[in-house]
C-alpha cells in the first residue's frame, strides 16, 4: 500500500502523548526505592529521567496534550518535577496493574475529548542518544498509524546481541517496497545467549523499545477484541470535565486485569507494525546498562548514581570455604574462590554456563570427565583451565587454594551429580528462566 498524496500527516492538534511512569525500578535498588523509582532520579545532568521524557516529547507535541500516568504515591512527586502540565493532565493508579490498564483509560479520556485523536505512548525511564532520529521516526509513526490505522511501534535496531532486551521479528514491508514500515511477525522473549546471536546476526530483528503510537479508536477496538473484560469495565468509568470520576476509577484498577499491553494486546494481534529506527536507545533496565553507557561516553554519571552502579565485592560462605563475587554484569561473571583444604566443591555440569578458572594460590586437584573418560589433573599456582558448558568437573584443594573465575552470567545453571555436603539434586538444577535475573552466589 503507497501513501496517496491526500492522505498527508494529520494536523498536529491530534496529536496526544502519555508517559508511563509508574514502574518501581526494581533491578536498579538500592539506587531506586519504592519512594523514589529511577524515573524520578537524575542519572546524569540537572533533570531527571521523566522531566527529560518529558521535554523530548514537548518537542513533538503539543501544550496540553502530553499525559503523564504514575502510581498515586508519586503523584505529588510527579507533579512537583513537571510544574507547567496542568493537574488534569496526571492519571493516578491507586494500583500497579502493568500497562494495559493505565493506557487504557488514557485513550478513554482522549477519546472523549478527540475522537480523531493519536495517541504515542513512552517510558518514563529511557535514554535516548540521537534525538533527531527519535523525532524523525515518531513523525513517522504518528503518521503511519493515521493513514494505515495500524498499532505501530518503534523497534531499535540492535547494536550487540543483548539478552536482557525483547526482540521483534520484521515480516513484509508494510507498503509494497523495502522501507522502514514492516509488519510485526512475532515478539520475542527475552533471549538465552545464543539465541540472542542469531538475532542479532539475523537482519530481521528489531529491540521492543516499549514505544508505541495508535488511533485511540483503533486501539480501544483492539482492546475490545483482544481484553474484552477490560473494556467492560473500562466503558463503566464516566469522565466528567476531561476527567475520570475517582470512584469509578479506583473501582476499575481494583478490577482490572494486571497485564502488559504487549502481551494483552500486541502479541495477540494482526495489525502490528514496526518503524526501524537507531537513535542510541537503552532502557538503562540494569546497572551494567548504566554503567555500559557510560563507558561508552555517552553519559557523565553523577557521583551518588556511579556509587551505586558500582558495588563492592560480596561474599558468599560455602561450606568448602567461600566466594567473592567481584563483577557481575550481563554479559559475564567474576568470583575469587577460596577453597579449603582437604575440601572439595560438588561433582558438577552446567547447561549453558561457561567458565575459565585460573589458579592464584595453593594446589588443586580437577577432575573432569571427556568422552565418558574421567580424569584428574594436578593444578598448581599459575595454571589456567577452561570448563566449556555440559563438562562433568570437580575442583578438591590438596593445599588452601584461591582462584580466580569468569564466566558467562548463569550462576543458578548447576546439575549437582555428587556432593560431600548432602546437596546432589538442590536448588539450581535448571538454567534461569526467561524474564527472571537471579542473585549470584546460589550454592555450587
Amino acid at each position: 500500500m503507497t501513501m496517496s498524496p491526500n492522505k498527508r500527516r494529520q494536523p498536529s492538534s491530534h496529536h496526544w502523548a502519555l508517559i508511563l511512569a509508574g514502574g518501581a525500578g526494581q533491578r536498579l535498588r538500592p539506587l531506586s526505592t519504592p519512594e523514589r523509582p529511577k524515573q524520578f532520579l537524575e542519572f546524569y545532568g540537572t533533570a531527571s529521567l521523566l522531566q527529560q521524557t518529558y521535554a523530548r516529547l514537548r518537542r513533538c507535541f503539543a501544550s496540553g496534550r502530553i499525559m503523564v500516568a504514575t502510581n498515586t504515591r508519586h503523584l505529588a512527586l510527579a507533579q512537583s518535577q513537571l510544574p507547567k502540565l496542568p493537574p488534569h493532565c496526571f492519571i493516578g493508579e491507586p494500583v500497579s496493574k502493568n500497562t494495559a490498564p493505565c493506557i487504557a483509560v488514557a485513550a478513554w479520556l482522549i477519546a472523549r475529548i478527540d475522537e480523531e485523536a493519536v495517541l504515542g505512548v513512552f517510558p518514563s525511564d529511557h535514554f535516548i542518544g540521537q534525538e533527531r532520529a527519535f523525532q524523525l521516526a515518531l513523525g513517522r509513526a504518528l503518521e503511519a498509524a493515521h493513514v494505515y490505522q495500524k498499532l505501530v511501534t518503534l523497534g531499535c535496531t540492535p547494536t550487540e546481541p543483548s539478552t536482557q532486551y525483547g526482540y521483534l521479528k520484521c515480516g513484509a514491508a508494510v507498503d509494497g517496497e523495502r522501507g522502514p514500515l514492516y509488519a510485526v511477525e512475532r515478539f520475542k522473549e527475552k533471549p538465552h545467549p545464543e539465541v540472542a546471536q542469531t538475532y542479532y546476526h539475523g537482519g530481521n530483528y528489531l529491540w521492543n523499545s516499549g514505544m508505541f503510537v495508535w488511533r485511540v479508536d483503533v486501539f480501544l477496538n483492539a482492546l475490545a477484541r483482544h481484553l474484552p473484560r477490560m473494556m467492560t469495565l473500562l466503558e463503566r468509568v464516566r469522565v466528567r470535565h476531561g476527567r475520570p470520576v475517582a470512584e469509578d476509577l479506583r473501582r476499575f484498577f481494583a478490577q482490572a486485569e494486571g497485564i502488559s499491553v504487549d502481551y494483552g494486546i500486541l502479541e495477540r494481534s494482526r495489525e502490528v507494525v514496526v518503524i526501524a529506527v537507531d537513535m542510541g536507545w537503552s532502557d538503562l533496565g540494569s546497572p551494567e546498562a548504566v554503567k555500559q553507557l557510560a563507558r561508552r561516553g555517552r553519559i557523565a554519571l553523577n557521583p551518588e548514581v556511579a556509587r551505586a552502579v558500582q558495588p563492592p565485592p560480596r561474599r558468599v560462605d560455602k561450606p568448602w570455604g567461600h566466594e567473592l563475587i567481584w563483577a557481575q554484569t550481563d554479559h559475564y561473571i567474576g568470583k575469587i574462590l577460596v577453597i579449603k583444604r582437604g575440601h572439595q566443591l560438588s561433582y558438577q555440569s552446567h547447561r549453558l554456563k561457561n567458565e575459565s578458572i585460573y589458579l592464584l594460590a595453593g594446589e588443586m586437584d580437577l577432575e573432569f570427565e571427556l568422552s565418558s573418560q574421567r580424569t584428574i589433573t594436578r593444578l598448581k599456582a599459575g595454571d589456567a583451565f577452561h570448563i566449556p558448558s555440559k563438562m562433568k568437573h570437580r575442583m578438591t584443594a590438596v593445599r588452601d587454594c584461591k582462584v580466580c573465575e569468569v564466566s558467562t552470567p548463569f550462576p543458578d545453571d548447576v546439575v549437582r551429580l555428587e556432593d560431600a555436603y548432602g546437596r546432589a539434586g538442590a536448588a539450581g538444577a535448571h538454567p534461569p528462566q526467561r524474564r527472571r535475573r537471579s542473585a549470584a552466589g546460589r550454592p555450587r
